[in-house]
């Protein structure tokens, strides 16, 4: 029902506007240095009349960033949190005290899912301030399904499929609210966001611990029928510390080589947690697009 629900919607997007998309922060500043970065990831978009935010990087340098590029995050209309991890939901209370309109989209684990990085060796708490949701209730809405919450704006769950998810998912962690339990993240919060304009499609997604090729795929199966023109945002291949094992030439050639089988025309732009090595490689294999803080498209 909600593939055949999406396939209608879609083919009523032929006449919609041109839309915006901008990145109001990332890893990487501008080149001209009037725009601020940080670890973390906030994209701001356009639609029909509407605006939108996904993510709200680390800190509240987002909102400074907006400011310099015209824009106002008080006219938001909603914010969809791409996952639970606080380089994308950081800047959350900051947001809330300037904007009191925007409804804001969640994965419905998020109120009972921590999260920790084991990344330089020692357990670091890195969730969301649950205090931001237990505050505002009435602000947040649970996507736990695919869901379009305007025409041409669809929410999707990410999901593990036939291909790899990054090597460095590993240090990351999550456990219940308590503090319990503590396992491996699977990463069932995650979150991208599809944007159908023109008869193509646009994938958001900020970090892709599923793999992006899964989530790739998961677009690609939800509606067969209009193309993945884009994918924008991370690919989590960091560059590896010392004593990590992470992807390897022979990794990104395989990923490029399946890429060009699943999406041969798709159009990859990337950056935040998709290292400098890592686009090296797969830059062999593919043309590659990077982002930055103003990057807009």
């Amino acid at each position: 029902m909600i593939r055949s629900v999406y396939v209608i919607f879609s083919h009523r997007l032929k006449h919609l506007s041109i839309m915006k998309i901008t990145v109001l922060i990332d890893n990487t500043g501008d080149a001209n240095g009037t725009l601020t970065c940080e670890h973390g990831l906030s994209i701001y978009f356009e639609k029909d009349g509407k605006k939108y935010l996904y993510d709200t990087g680390a800190s509240h340098l987002f909102i400074d960033n907006a400011k310099t590029l015209g824009i106002d995050i008080s006219d938001i209309d909603a914010l969809i949190l791409s996952h639970l991890h606080d380089d994308h939901t950081g800047g959350l209370q900051a947001f809330l005290k300037v904007n009191e309109k925007a409804k804001i989209y969640l994965s419905d684990k998020a109120k009972n899912t921590r999260c920790y990085s084991f990344n330089s060796g020692s357990q670091r708490e890195i969730s969301i301030d649950f205090d931001c949701i237990s505050n505002t209730p009435s602000r947040f809405y649970d996507i736990s399904k695919t869901e379009e919450i305007a025409l041409g704006i669809t929410i999707v769950p990410c999901k593990k499929g036939h291909y790899a998810c990054p090597k460095g998912n590993t240090v990351m962690k999550q456990s219940d609210r308590k503090g319990d339990l503590l396992i491996e993240d699977s990463f069932n919060h995650e979150l991208a966001v599809v944007l159908t304009n023109n008869d193509t499609q646009t994938i958001l997604s900020a970090c892709s611990h599923n793999g992006f090729l899964n989530i790739i795929d998961t677009v690609k199966q939800l509606n067969p029928i209009l193309p993945i023109n884009t994918f924008i945002g991370g690919l989590h291949f960091p560059n590896a510390r010392p004593g990590q094992h992470l992807e390897q030439d022979s990794d990104f050639e395989q990923l490029a080589s399946q890429l060009k089988s699943l999406a041969p025309e798709i159009r990859i732009v990337t950056g935040h947690c998709t290292g400098s090595n890592a686009i090296a490689a797969l830059s062999k294999y593919i043309k590659l697009e990077t982002f930055h803080s103003g990057f807009t498209i």
